[in-house]
């Protein structure tokens, strides 16, 4: 019988609002029992609301990638160099435009009959920005980056493979 690998600190990286980060992150925390952070949470004193100073939320950040354990969901590139060193998995999920668009717009309909806290953009702006996103593919360069950098860490997910890996792990 193979032996499969126990990841504990993995970072989650998406193409974009509504790649289903915090969902795999949310799940696969409640599987292990390893900690989730979403780095919105760090992004925002008050979320969606007031931004929080760029070297704080890096010194937070910089703090949390010290533990011995966590799920970490983001969509920055900029402040996440010490999450990336520390990793043991690099999961990159690949969703397209229609997927993801759906979800965000789903995603502020369930907010609004809920009365959660939504984005600080409209559901059609944040369509839209994917829209910039997908169209720029934004992330190419710095996923590419992170494949030279770290090879065997990064794993690209589709939809499909992103639920196998929850399944299994």
């Amino acid at each position: 019988m193979v032996k499969k690998k126990k990841y504990k600190r993995i970072l989650i990286r998406g193409t974009g609002s509504g790649s289903g980060k915090n969902w795999l992150g949310e799940r696969l925390s409640e599987k292990s029992g390893i900690k989730f952070y979403d780095t919105d949470d760090l992004a925002w004193v008050k979320r969606f609301t007031i931004k929080r100073d760029y070297d704080e939320k890096c010194k937070m950040l910089k703090y949390i990638a010290k533990k011995d354990e966590w799920i970490i969901a983001t969509g920055a590139t900029s402040y996440v160099e010490s999450v990336e060193k520390r990793a043991d998995l690099i999961a990159i999920l690949d969703i397209g435009f229609f997927r993801s668009t759906y979800r965000i717009i789903k995603r502020d309909i369930e907010h609004s009959r809920s009365g959660k806290e939504k984005s600080l953009h409209s559901p059609f702006k944040l369509a839209y920005i994917n829209f910039l996103h997908h169209k720029r593919r934004n992330d190419d360069r710095h996923i590419e980056m992170l494949m030279k950098k770290y090879p065997k860490k990064i794993k690209i997910f589709s939809q499909l493979e992103k639920r196998r890996f929850l399944r299994e792990f």
